[in-house]
């Protein structure tokens, strides 16, 4: 499986080095990470590629080691010697110090979801039960006091319809008013109001023919001209 499966930011130690296979550990190393931006208001561990991405893992945790992550120095990245475990470096985890204002069960919390073996680090059910949530103050909200919301979904669907509904409405009336405007562009002489066909000395009411064979002369813009014609005496 692809090792770039997580934001750089949020991806878990054993991806970074190589490992090609992996569970939902990763999301807990992630919620950690967002834990750790929400206590820092930034984000907790910006790397700006893969390398600079666990030297940041190293410098706040500590370099990891076979005591602490059995198997660590078989992974892919270790083993090809593209990455070095010098724990002389990083010898020590710092969380406490990055986070002075956070208690020790908030410090615990955050180096369990930041557990270098995916086998030691937090499921989602064992942090609900963290002590940070269930005997630090403030305490947690009971599930029946949170604030719940309607779903929208029927609302937007309804403004959906209405919205093709108001378009339809729209194309309909466009097309009687071009029809409407093409007869109303001829006056009414042409419609056969006024006099009769011959009567004497009248107008005859006749359309000259403007050269198209139509009988329809066209002026500016496409418009019908009607022409009136005198009758002859």
């Amino acid at each position: 499986m692809t090792p770039k499966v997580v934001t750089l930011w949020y991806r878990a130690p054993e991806l970074l080095l190589g490992s090609e296979t992996y569970d939902i550990a990763i999301d807990m190393w992630a919620v950690g990470c967002i834990l750790g931006e929400l206590m820092a208001y930034e984000p907790l561990l910006a790397g700006s590629n893969e390398l600079m991405q666990l030297e940041k893992i190293f410098e706040l945790l500590g370099s990891p080691n076979e005591r602490i992550w059995p198997g660590v120095e078989r992974l892919p990245h270790i083993a090809s010697g593209m990455v070095s475990l010098r724990g002389d470096k990083y010898p020590y985890n710092t969380v406490a110090t990055r986070f002075p204002h956070l208690s020790d069960g908030g410090v615990d919390l955050m180096n369990s979801l930041l557990a270098f073996d995916p086998m030691k680090r937090l499921t989602a059910t064992d942090a609900q039960r963290h002590i940070f949530f269930t005997e630090e103050r403030p305490y947690p909200k009971e599930d029946s006091l949170m604030p719940t919301y309607a779903s929208r979904h029927d609302e937007m669907e309804a403004r959906e319809k209405e919205r093709a509904r108001v378009a339809e409405g729209q194309k309909s009336s466009t097309g009687m008013l071009l029809k409407s405007d093409f007869f109303a562009s001829a006056p009414s002489s042409a419609r056969g109001q006024g006099g009769g066909d011959g009567g004497g000395g009248g107008a005859k009411r006749s359309i000259a023919v403007g050269g198209r064979g139509d009988g329809w002369p066209r002026g500016g813009r496409g418009r019908i001209v009607p022409v009136l014609k005198k009758a002859k005496p």
